[in-house]
């Protein structure tokens, strides 16, 4: 039998949103494979350390809603610590530990210190992206030194694993800079399959243009703006519908002028309903994000068969080819009206619906499968005397 597998999932459990990396970690726990080491889920509780999480508790982070707003989390909140106390019976001794999160966290950072410096726990990582720390002028941060603390635990894991080749690639030569990585693992791709609208058909009705994603600076959805705002002053009736999030301490002015426009949507807090509506009248989805650790939307936009206007270097799309996709080399508004003015031609949008529908693409099974068999080496690994 596998030897058991401690499964960390303190900011899921303390903040079950149904968004980013919580998304991730609840799928992990939903589609872990049964033949995958046996998990033994935890939690972080800084008077003690790691504590189990009830099985009680634990069905419901399985079973939660896929798209709810902050009261519902809320309430999910309230319910778990109700349905798992502290006195849980204890985890298996000496088990490696999965940490599939991230946290800025200084108390669970210096727990992780600890227990690496004993030898006692082997800890595996996954690693999604380094923006916040390379990149930090994207982020409402003024300094990164409360962020430094994950950072460092990263480099110190003895086992990692990315989402993306580029963010291998960012670790093994910008965080420890050329510097010998052996805790460097594999690259486990994401699911493509976190859309439950049903697989869409070309029809030349289609009349609307859709951004997925959170609403950021650095998504350039700003310079989709104008390029639609320049289509409309031109006489095209096309529609823009945005649907996302925003992160910021106000409404960008764009977004504030685009609100006004009758052919102009943004739906802040969209549930499955509101995406599977937009993607039915979608003729092309689009994602002009220049910077990501990953990038989910395209190929979510991809796996029900509508086609994607990208940047080109988008990493969830690396090695997939351009079947379905226009890349833009860079992000302007002269390239995305260019791309844009592609797909109002009935004839050529046809023909890129007719390439997304030729593509296979990893599903969550596939990653929860992924992950499974790289801690399968590292329980095993542990448990070789």
């Amino acid at each position: 039998m596998t030897a058991p597998l401690i499964f960390d999932c303190s900011q899921l459990f303390s903040a079950p949103v149904a968004t980013g990396i919580q998304r991730v970690v609840r799928r992990l726990l939903q589609q872990w494979p049964a033949d995958g080491p046996p998990l033994h889920v935890a939690r972080f509780n800084p008077a003690v350390g790691l504590i189990r999480v009830s099985d009680e508790a634990v069905a419901l982070l399985q079973d939660m809603p896929r798209d709810y707003d902050r009261a519902t989390a809320e309430e999910l909140g309230i319910r778990l610590v109700k349905l798992s106390p502290p006195d849980q019976p204890a985890l298996p001794a000496s088990a490696p530990v999965l940490l599939p999160e991230v946290f800025y966290d200084t108390r669970r950072s210096l727990f992780y210190d600890r227990l690496l410096a004993a030898h006692s726990h082997p800890v595996a990582m996954l690693a999604y992206d380094f923006m916040p720390f390379l990149q930090p002028w994207h982020f409402e941060t003024r300094s990164v030194h409360s962020l430094m603390d994950y950072l460092r635990l990263l480099t110190m894991a003895t086992d990692l694993a990315f989402i993306s080749t580029h963010t291998r690639d960012e670790y093994t030569t910008r965080i420890v800079r050329g510097k010998a990585a052996p805790n460097a693992g594999p690259v486990l791709r994401l699911g493509s399959d976190g859309l439950t609208s049903p697989k869409q058909k070309w029809h030349p009705g289609r009349n609307s243009f859709v951004c997925l994603g959170t609403i950021e600076r650095r998504k350039n959805l700003h310079l989709v703006v104008e390029c639609f705002q320049m289509l409309w002053h031109s006489g095209h009736k096309v529609r823009l519908v945005m649907l996302g999030h925003h992160f910021g301490s106000t409404v960008p002015s764009w977004m504030v002028e685009a609100r006004e426009h009758p052919n102009f949507t943004w739906i802040e807090a969209p549930s499955d309903n509101d995406i599977a509506v937009a993607m039915q009248d979608a003729r092309a989805t689009i994602f002009a994000s220049e910077t990501e650790g990953f990038g989910l939307p395209p190929v979510e936009s991809l796996h029900i068969g509508v086609p994607v206007i990208t940047y080109a270097d988008v990493p969830s799309l690396w090695g997939l080819g351009d079947a379905g996709l226009i890349r833009l080399p860079r992000v302007t508004v002269e390239s995305l009206k260019s791309a844009v003015s592609v797909f109002l031609d009935d004839t050529k949008a046809k023909a890129f619906w007719k390439q997304a529908d030729t593509l296979k693409l990893p599903q969550w099974a596939d990653f929860a499968r992924d992950v499974a068999d790289w801690c399968r080496h590292i329980v095993d690994r542990a448990a070789t005397p």
